[in-house]
């Protein structure tokens, strides 16, 4: 009985000294976040996605019908897209001429910057992002002529220039926002790439989801 007791008051004063510190260092990062930066963005995409099982063999028949074949993982879970949207409205038009889609919605709505260079650097990291995001309505426009049968030459004609584009950010913010920059640089080779051979619309989707990720894991990088 006696260790019984014994071993049941040391359980006792463990779960109580776990649920202290738990509760302190809520309170420690509570008062970090009461003096962070608050900035507003309320920025997110629509994300056409088939639902598939498997997701991965999914894809592959995304791909092959013209789609994105983009994986996008979510709570555990991955997710065959079709297409990416900027707008709900585009998403749910699309949605309704299709069968066995669903809808994934993806944002950030508020940046922290909580050190002292995030603040000061904030102005820079959010003009960034507004001009990322400039970037991606370009690339969606280009899908969109694309697809209603422009030319090649007049959506290359809007590539190449965007390209040109990222490859002059790439440069631009390699000192004071080097995660940016990387994405830039990326983008400027693809697209680049692309423009080389035939445009298919499926490549041009894929990559206008693979932009939409990278934005929100810049922008998840200021987020709670």
């Amino acid at each position: 009985m006696s260790a019984d007791f014994f071993h049941g008051k040391v359980h006792r004063r463990m779960v109580g000294g776990i649920a202290f510190v738990f509760v302190l260092l809520c309170g420690l990062y509570a008062l970090f976040l009461s003096h962070a930066k608050e900035m507003e963005l309320k920025t997110g995409f629509f994300y056409l996605v088939r639902n598939d099982v498997h997701a991965e063999v999914g894809a592959e028949f995304i791909k092959l019908e013209g789609g994105a074949g983009y994986l996008l993982r979510k709570n555990g879970r991955d997710y065959a897209v079709v297409s990416v949207y900027l707008c709900e409205k585009d998403a749910l038009a699309v949605q309704a001429t299709t069968h066995e889609t669903g809808i994934i919605y993806e944002g950030v709505d508020t940046l922290y910057f909580k050190t002292a260079q995030e603040k000061k650097n904030a102005a820079v990291y959010v003009g960034a992002l507004n001009i990322l995001y400039d970037g991606l309505s370009i690339l969606n426009g280009a899908i969109s002529l694309l697809e209603d049968g422009a030319t090649q030459e007049r959506v290359k004609g809007i590539l190449l220039p965007l390209s040109s584009q990222f490859a002059f950010l790439a440069n631009e913010y390699e000192q004071r926002y080097t995660t940016f920059s990387s994405v830039c640089r990326r983008c400027a080779e693809r697209l680049q790439e692309l423009c080389t051979e035939i445009l298919f619309v499926g490549d041009l989707r894929y990559e206008l989801c693979a932009l939409t990720g990278e934005y929100l894991a810049l922008a998840r990088s200021f987020s709670i």
